[in-house]
């Protein structure tokens, strides 16, 4: 468990595609509007390896390249989905281009929405189990 970067990337060459990548450093975001690829979102996790594979599960079905997780994506999904994810992590950059208050509505909405998911999963397994530890101690009674 190694603490790091996770950011997000767009590129102008390459519309509706956001990629991941991690970095045991803060990426160099300094220069904002010159670079292609240009990083979006900045956060730091303190385990960098958990980060990567909770993002890569909520964005799975949108990937088109699993080798440099490059995920078909618009960016708001994609950071929505890093800041639902419940391990600690905080956000280190936003790109300037991004408004913090327009943005923060609708990231808000989204991340609400795929908590309240990830809550009714979680209760639905929960309910599976009480039935099956329930089955077991039936199991058990009947065969006394």
């Amino acid at each position: 468990m190694h603490p790091g970067y996770l950011y997000v990337e767009t590129s102008a060459s390459h519309p509706g595609l956001v990629r991941l990548v991690t970095a045991d450093y803060l990426p160099d975001t300094s220069a904002p509007g010159e670079a292609d690829p240009c990083i979006r979102y900045v956060a730091r996790f303190s385990d960098i390896s958990t980060a990567l594979m909770h993002a890569h599960d909520l964005l799975r079905r949108r990937l088109v390249d699993l080798e440099n997780r490059i995920y078909r994506s618009d960016l708001l999904t994609a950071i929505a989905d890093i800041e639902a994810d419940g391990l600690n992590h905080q956000c280190v950059y936003l790109h300037p281009d991004l408004k913090a208050s327009e943005l923060s509505a609708q990231l808000s909405d989204r991340v609400a929405r795929l908590q309240r998911r990830r809550e009714r999963i979680d209760r639905i397994w929960q309910t599976v189990g009480w039935i099956a530890i329930g089955l077991l101690l039936l199991n058990f009674v009947f065969s006394l």
